[in-house]
């Protein structure tokens, strides 16, 4: 299992709010060339990719190339909708995506 993303954008792709309310800028638009190539290779091996703070674009490009069930190791349920209320957790319909 990789966690593609945690606390700051990367090479990979895109993180959700970061910590104390502030939206990092994004650098990938999700995942970048690299991500998703990664994904790929992890979908092929037979590996298990962690969305867990994957940016909700991130995270919808992932369930899209995913052949096998995605995790998210440690993402907290957001009661509501919205970004800009949720911060670093999943609303439920980014949860519905990890199956």
């Amino acid at each position: 299992m990789i966690t593609l993303v945690h606390y700051n954008n990367n090479d990979l792709g895109d993180i959700m709010w970061g910590w104390g309310g502030g939206q990092p800028p994004p650098r990938n638009n999700g995942l970048s060339g690299a991500g998703y190539k990664v994904v790929e290779r992890m979908q092929e091996l037979g590996m298990v990719v962690d969305v867990a703070h994957a940016h909700p674009i991130t995270l919808k490009q992932v369930a899209a190339m995913a052949s096998r069930p995605l995790v998210d190791s440690h993402t907290s349920l957001c009661p509501t909708e919205g970004l800009e209320v949720c911060g670093r957790f999943h609303s439920w319909k980014d949860m519905e995506r990890i199956t």
